[in-house]
């Protein structure tokens, strides 16, 4: 039968490798690796290329979908924002982001945020042109930071 594992042979792949016995090597010590704190390295991770993002786009209100060199930042974001809904106050990822974009994670909509930055950008669009005309019939509706936005960008003027 010998195709079967032996317990001799299940402790000896538990047992920690030579790069692991040693200490100091990055995190191995003589019981195995050090395990991270959940997220920790997600955030680090999305937090760059969050920057990346608003670098190129000047916002962060990817769609959900965008992946970015492998990373889901859409997804990432969208998840950080379930967080903060959660939250009395803000993570440190969270005002990592708020620096980065103080709008990451407005009181509205995110599709009304992701419509006003394509309506900023391309003001002449068709779309756009319908979207600002839509805003500006249901001012009274907006939020005072939304009819901030908009007015502070020169879209519309109440």
């Amino acid at each position: 039968m010998g195709s079967a594992p032996t317990s001799q042979s299940r402790r000896r792949r538990q047992e920690p490798g030579p790069q692991q016995r040693r200490d100091g090597d990055g995190g191995g010590t003589a019981a195995g690796p050090r395990r991270q704190r959940p997220g920790r390295l997600s955030s680090a991770v999305g937090e760059r290329h969050a920057r990346s993002w608003a670098a190129d786009h000047g916002h962060l209100c990817p769609p959900i979908k965008i992946v970015r060199d492998g990373f889901p930042l859409g997804k990432w974001l969208d998840s950080q924002r379930q967080l903060a809904k959660k939250r009395t106050s803000p993570s440190p990822t969270q005002q990592v982001l708020a620096t980065i974009d103080p709008w990451w994670n407005p009181p509205w909509p995110i599709l009304w945020q992701r419509a006003y930055h394509h309506a900023h950008t391309h003001p002449r669009h068709p779309v756009a042109r319908q979207w600002l005309h839509n805003q500006q019939r249901g001012w009274p509706l907006l939020h005072p930071h939304q009819q901030h936005l908009l007015t502070t960008a020169s879209l519309l003027s109440m």
